[in-house]
């Protein structure tokens, strides 16, 4: 038999199998053909028409819509792929017969990563954080590094990332110390080591600028901690400010003297 027969054959036999193999295969390459696109051509066109970097609003978005992109694809090219096979599909009809429950256990399932997905398209939508602000939410603060699908990346300022559901930035409360003439309150922490004069460390750090504030926040079986906090300061500047509050603090408690009731 030829050759030639016997290649047709063989195509003719296994043609679904190929399809759904080119489908999973095309979809690999979309993939990456939408993410440079989006990452080269879009961002370039929306550099120009801004002027210069894009901005935050822009950058939230299209990272956003780069997403929902990608997932479709994927949808699209999973669902040609598993359309070519007939017993797959005959299987899926058996098994999941009841309507009722097939929709109880997915939505079940997928409850949360939609809500997620929802609540990224809000964030894309309304903004209420972009990337780069400065945020703080359920006691922990840090950058917007990326605002994905159904999670956010908050990077911290001791330089951890934290994977936030997206949920979590539109159900809950959260500030924003990045949007436009929002003033931020600095807050430096420092640990004193028992044993030392509290109320002179904090009358000394207290001394160290106009508007300097000092309050014992907590106490452990560790040390002591004072927070100290000064008068509002732009979101850019807030870092710099801190680091000059605790140094200054430092510097203040460094001279004061063992309390003696402690050490005896």
């Amino acid at each position: 038999m030829p050759v030639s027969i016997l290649a047709e054959s063989w195509v003719s036999r296994y043609d679904n199998a190929i399809v759904a193999v080119l489908a999973i295969i095309l979809t690999f390459v979309a993939l990456r053909i939408v993410d440079r696109w989006i990452s080269r051509q879009l961002m370039n066109t929306a550099t120009r028409v801004a002027g210069g970097d894009l901005s935050p609003s822009v950058d939230t978005r299209l990272r956003v819509m780069r997403r929902l992109i990608d997932v479709a694809i994927v949808l699209i090219g999973v669902s040609v792929a598993i359309s070519q096979f007939a017993r797959l599909g005959s299987l899926a009809s058996t098994l999941l017969a009841s309507t009722a429950l097939v929709a109880a256990v997915i939505g079940f399932a997928a409850r949360q990563p939609v809500a997620n997905a929802v609540a990224g398209v809000v964030l894309a939508s309304s903004q209420p954080i972009r990337v780069g602000d400065l945020v703080s939410f359920q006691g922990l603060s840090g950058v917007v590094e990326d605002v994905r699908l159904t999670s956010t990346v908050v990077r911290t300022s001791a330089g951890a990332h934290l994977i936030v559901p997206n949920e979590t930035f539109v159900s809950g409360i959260v500030r924003n110390d990045s949007l436009p003439g929002t003033p931020v309150t600095p807050e430096a922490d420092v640990w004193l080591p028992h044993g030392v004069d509290v109320p002179r460390a904090v009358a000394a750090a207290s001394r160290t600028g106009d508007g300097v504030k000092v309050t014992v926040a907590e106490t452990s079986p560790e040390g002591i901690r004072l927070q100290v906090t000064a008068a509002p300061v732009p979101a850019s500047e807030r870092a710099a400010r801190e680091a000059a509050l605790r140094l200054a603090a430092l510097g203040a408690i460094g001279a004061v003297e063992p309390d003696p009731d402690s050490s005896a």
